[in-house]
């Protein structure tokens, strides 16, 4: 076989596996995002398409896939508050189990380096984001 037919039948071999690959796996991402999506209301999924499609349309405009910026304080407490809302857990759960922490750790001996222990500078924290 010459070889620019050779070289020819294997790229094209080479290409046919790498589509059959990324068809697989659009299918399973496709899956996923659909179970993603289920964790939303409609509303919010509305919204979220409407500034794709606006984004879409004009490059100036706030990007959607752009990552929030935000202070790594208010980062994590924003994740912890999603966290907690996520698993039906209730804010006086959470204050009862990191009372129950605070209170193994001072049987211990470990007290806090400061004025106010971090349950209370996490409940402080979620008091000024629910006014914001």
């Amino acid at each position: 076989m010459p070889r620019h037919l050779l070289i020819s039948f294997n790229t094209g071999t080479f290409f046919l596996k790498r589509f059959q690959t990324a068809f697989v796996m659009s299918k399973r991402h496709q899956a996923i995002a659909d179970e993603l999506s289920k964790t939303f209301s409609a509303e919010t999924i509305k919204k979220w398409e409407e500034m794709v499609k606006t984004w879409d349309k004009d490059k100036s405009a706030p990007n959607p896939y752009a990552e929030p910026q935000c202070s790594k304080l208010l980062c994590l407490l924003r994740g912890l508050l999603y966290l907690i809302k996520s698993l039906a857990t209730t804010l006086q759960d959470v204050r009862l189990e990191l009372a129950k922490e605070e209170a193994v750790n001072a049987a211990r001996g470990v007290l806090p380096k400061h004025k106010i222990t971090l349950t209370g500078f996490f409940f402080a924290a979620f008091d000024i984001e629910e006014q914001q």
